[in-house]
């Protein structure tokens, strides 16, 4: 006869309906159930047949009791502060804290790790990859989300500009030589699990990309490492440049904007809006005062904000690098075309076929994907709704998430 233990409430109530039209001793051949479970199950019969998850295995209730519902209460509560004020935690730190509740209230409780475990199953607590990092609180974020559409609502009265106006961002992303993965398929018991890095791979280049509200999308401009020199590539959907650290400065933003920005601004006459981070090299005067002759009205997002209010971060820079790193995994999958050195380190792939990666990972971003950020960012807002109203529904609720 079968041992199990467990049943679920599915396969409960389908031994209680064969029962309808057959014996309790078919039942028990027919499933391979113990009588006495049989028995059990009949008595329970109108409490099983209630359970809403049929997938569960005991009533609600069932199992060992809690030791002490205020210490529960409590921990749940400090883990819930903690998140609403942005702060990480871990299971040590709510062990802690109900050992040193349990401590003060003289109650017998061991937090141990199977006590964490069970609390977290009780509350649906999960261990999370941070997705966004930042100083401010949600409270702070509020006040300067609230400030920043204001400032945009603002911006478009001033300069009589309608609602729907174009709108544009652009970004600096960091894109790197190698990417070696964190993980690999090695065979059991193997003790040492070694990957290999290029020579090059802590080098980076910078990636400049800039969008509109309407899913249009200008040629990437990329900053490699370097004093002087061309990079030879003959990809007409791009251009390239170098500074000494491969970083974006005032400098080499004016180049940007002469070689990027102005060539696709000679027929427009009406002002536009450009959204920008807080990055000083983007405030310099020259700068300012050739986005102004270029008709662009630049607008700020505050520190800490650009996870929310960005559109390439929203929704574009991450689909972007993982087209990206696609191709570096394609590159590193062909042993034919790797070049060494004299002892024996792999070459890292040289500029040309870099920015080749960069040209197909950035045609792969849709119109729809472009647009669809400005609206998750709160830049532009769903049609017949006003803007300011919009935004807060979508991002001050979002803030507010523990």
């Amino acid at each position: 006869m079968n041992k199990r233990q467990n049943w679920s409430f599915a396969e409960k109530r389908e031994v209680l309906s064969f029962l309808e039209t057959h014996t309790i001793k078919e039942a028990m051949t027919e499933f391979d159930v113990p009588r006495e479970n049989i028995y059990r199950w009949k008595r329970m019969r109108g409490e099983i047949s209630q359970v809403p998850n049929p997938k569960r295995k005991r009533l609600a209730g069932g199992g060992r009791k809690l030791t002490s519902l205020e210490i529960e209460t409590s921990a749940l509560h400090f883990v819930n502060a903690c998140r609403q004020r942005g702060q990480a935690v871990t299971g040590p730190l709510i062990q802690l804290h109900a050992e040193s509740l349990a401590k003060a209230t003289d109650v017998d409780l061991k937090a141990s790790s199977g006590w964490l475990s069970r609390f977290k199953e009780r509350h649906e607590l999960v261990n999370r990859r941070a997705t966004i990092s930042t100083q401010k609180s949600a409270a702070e974020l509020e006040v300067m989300v609230r400030a920043f559409f204001d400032l945009l609502q603002k911006t478009k009265v001033e300069n009589k500009l309608q609602d729907d106006v174009r709108i544009w961002n652009f970004d600096e992303t960091p894109l790197y030589f190698d990417m070696p993965m964190a993980t690999t398929l090695d065979f059991k018991g193997t003790r040492d699990v070694v990957v290999c890095k290029s020579i090059s791979s802590r080098k980076r280049f910078t990636a400049v990309m800039m969008v509109s509200s309407r899913g249009e999308k200008l040629r990437p401009f990329l900053i490699f490492p370097g004093k002087r020199g061309k990079i030879a590539h003959d990809i007409k959907q791009l251009v390239c440049v170098k500074q000494k650290k491969g970083f974006m400065d005032s400098e080499t933003m004016l180049r940007w904007i002469e070689m990027i920005v102005a060539p696709s601004r000679s027929n427009i006459a009406s002002k536009e809006i450009l959204i920008l981070d807080a990055f000083s090299a983007h405030a310099d005067k020259r700068i300012l005062k050739r986005l102004k002759d270029l008709k662009l009205i630049p607008i700020f997002i505050p520190g800490g904000c650009t996870a929310y209010l960005q559109p390439l971060d929203v929704a574009i820079n991450k689909p972007f690098k993982d087209r990206f790193r696609r191709q570096y995994w394609t590159w590193m999958g062909d042993e034919k075309i790797h070049e060494f050195t004299t002892k024996g380190n792999m070459k890292s792939a040289p500029p040309a076929q870099v920015a080749g990666w960069v040209d197909q990972a950035w045609g792969a971003i849709s119109t729809e994907l472009i647009s669809t950020s400005f609206r998750a960012a709160g830049s532009i807002s769903t049609p017949g709704v006003n803007p300011s109203e919009d935004a807060e529904e979508k991002f001050l609720e979002k803030l507010r998430e523990p």
